[in-house]
């Protein structure tokens, strides 16, 4: 997945968003609704996904896959935002200091 397709995903949920609230109104909104809502957590897990797994064009695993797996654990305990960040932040750093 390239930058360009995330980007081109992006614009398209804003302008359907836009599109449904101006042009078509209830309509689009009844239909698309629970469709265009999940729309821009799909994208955020698309580049949390390219982030941690690409660099250079290849697939990397490195620290920053521990780092995710141990906010998405922090997460999962419903731990706030900030503590879910700090978590993955401290196991990253921890393993690139350590390798």
């Amino acid at each position: 997945m390239s930058w360009t397709v995330i980007g081109v995903f992006a614009a398209g949920v804003y302008g359907l968003r836009v599109l449904g609230v101006t042009a078509l109104g209830a309509i689009v909104e009844r239909r698309l609704g629970s469709v265009v809502s999940l729309l821009p957590v799909t994208l955020f897990s698309a580049l949390v996904v390219v982030m941690t797994f690409e660099q250079a064009g290849e697939l990397v695993l490195d620290g920053r896959l521990a780092g995710v797996a141990a906010g998405a654990v922090a997460a999962w305990r419903k731990a706030s935002m900030v503590v879910v960040v700090l978590v993955a932040m401290a196991v990253t750093a921890g393993l690139r200091l350590v390798v």
